[in-house]
Formats: C-alpha cells, structure tokens, sequence
C-alpha cells in the first residue's frame, strides 16, 4: 500500500522468509564490499551499524506513517501474511504503518 514492493528469500523458518541479524550484517558487508544495493528490515538502534556511519553504505531510516490504535488494529495477521492470495497478503490500507513500539507502552498491574 506504501508502494514499496520487496521479497525476502531468506532461511527463517517463522514463514516470514527473513534472515537472523549476523546475516543482515553479512548481507550488508557483501553489498558494501560489491557496491551494490540492498534494503534490509534492521531496528535501528543495532550498535552494528556504527562501522557504515559516515560511508556511502549508512544504515538510512524510510518513515513509515506513525503507528496509531487504528492502524494497529488493521495489521496483516500471521496467517494472512503467509497465504498464497496477494491481497490476503497485503490487506487493508488502514494497517500500513510504522512498528508499534512496545517498550514505550504503559501496563499498568
């Protein structure tokens, strides 16, 4: 819906064809070293990116809108995310959106 089109072929097993972090890391080091491009789900916190700081290879930041109860609420759910029916797979506008940031939530026991 954000008009971002991408496919992951990586190893995980979860169904979500991702690859663990040191193979992010490894990924990034070969694109660097081949100049070549890649994109990568990463959070950006991740002290590994500190060595790409100031190179043609820095991690940058794509803004997503900011993740509202609504939005939330609309998300794709683990099962439609791995059906064989691209729209199942995409589902609705409403629930494209940045990450829900759990550590900054409130519970109150």
């Amino acid at each position: 819906w954000l008009n971002i089109s991408l496919k992951s072929s990586g190893p995980e097993a979860n169904g979500t064809g991702g690859y663990p972090s040191n193979g992010i890391m490894q990924i990034w080091r070969a694109a660097n070293a081949t100049n070549s491009s890649v994109m990568v789900y990463f959070a950006n916190t991740n002290p590994q990116q500190l060595p790409f700081q100031g190179t043609p290879f820095e991690f940058q930041r794509i803004l997503l809108p900011a993740p509202t109860a609504e939005c939330i609420a609309n998300r794709v759910s683990p099962e439609d995310r791995c059906s064989s029916d691209l729209s199942r797979q995409m589902g609705s506008p409403l629930g494209s959106c940045d990450t829900d940031l759990l550590s900054l939530k409130k519970y109150v026991i």
